[in-house]
């Protein structure tokens, strides 16, 4: 289901709200990989597509894929999303398995997926996934990043419907401290949601929530307003706050916090608090 916020949701905060500090250090990213390797939840996005992935595993690399990149030997394919297919890897030098997101051809868009790997890297929080390296390799963009193997808190709702109102207040309170992080570092998310709140643990656990995909992220400075064309709506609807619905370039901290208000709706009732038959 999706909704009409520019219809029937109010206006979100004219100011961002107070977040907890932040303390200790990581990054930030887009993976999420189950335990097993029959089935990989992955969290990609793109301008046009911020959904959770789910896909099984692939032994063998598709055609033209780069068998090793940034120091890391990739293994197989995790998922695919708008922006580029996400592998997952070993580091040959750390020894751990990590996740690496290439670039498409399709999506064109270079001067983008640098953004994005600009935004992650100014982020250090240990709610939001770690970014260990990006570059440029025989013509391939790619992001390096942590490993998160414990599902999403979507996830989690889709399993239990209500979460209990402690646990509930406890995942959204990591989430703004790691949003907190990122607006403090002059980035906005743009698509906050349960699907993009990655967990440490497993669900039914008390694992660290970690905020994931800022690749709709925007720095909050004049000079990269240009990647973001006028009128052009990027974010997933039924969290969205009504400014950002009219035009992304819009979207400030406050529409995360809105949208972080949304998603704690959406925990403790197992519904959204906005529903309709499309968007328009």
């Amino acid at each position: 289901m999706t909704s009409d916020p520019s219809r029937t949701a109010p206006a979100s905060p004219t100011g961002s709200a107070a977040v907890p500090p932040a303390s200790e250090p990581a990054t930030a990213a887009t993976l999420v990989a189950g335990p097993s390797t029959a089935a990989t939840q992955v969290a990609t996005s793109g301008p046009a597509e911020a959904a959770t992935v789910v896909t099984h595993g692939i032994d063998a690399l598709p055609p033209g894929a780069p068998k090793e990149i940034g120091g890391v030997r990739l293994r197989r394919v995790l998922g695919k999303g708008a922006m580029g297919e996400v592998y997952l890897g070993r580091h040959a030098t750390m020894d751990v398995d990590v996740a690496v997101k290439l670039m498409t051809t399709a999506a064109g868009d270079g001067e983008r997926f640098l953004q994005e790997v600009r935004t992650a890297a100014k982020i250090s929080h240990p709610n939001v996934v770690q970014v260990l390296n990006a570059g440029t390799q025989d013509g391939h963009l790619f992001l390096v990043m942590e490993l998160v193997t414990g599902g999403d808190v979507a996830q989690l709702v889709r399993r239990d419907g209500r979460v209990p109102w402690r646990r509930a207040v406890d995942l959204m309170t990591q989430a703004a401290e790691g949003l907190g992080a990122a607006h403090r570092a002059g980035i906005v998310h743009r698509d906050v949601k349960p699907a993009n709140f990655l967990l440490t643990g497993p669900l039914a656990g008390e694992g660290r929530l970690k905020v994931a995909d800022l690749g709709l992220a925007k720095h909050q400075h004049a000079t990269d307003v240009e990647l973001t064309q006028a009128g052009v709506v990027m974010g997933t609807p039924a969290y969205m706050a009504p400014e950002q619905a009219v035009d992304s370039r819009r979207a400030g901290p406050p529409a995360d916090i809105y949208a972080l208000g949304v998603s704690l709706f959406h925990l403790l009732s197992g519904r959204l608090p906005y529903e309709a038959p499309s968007t328009t």
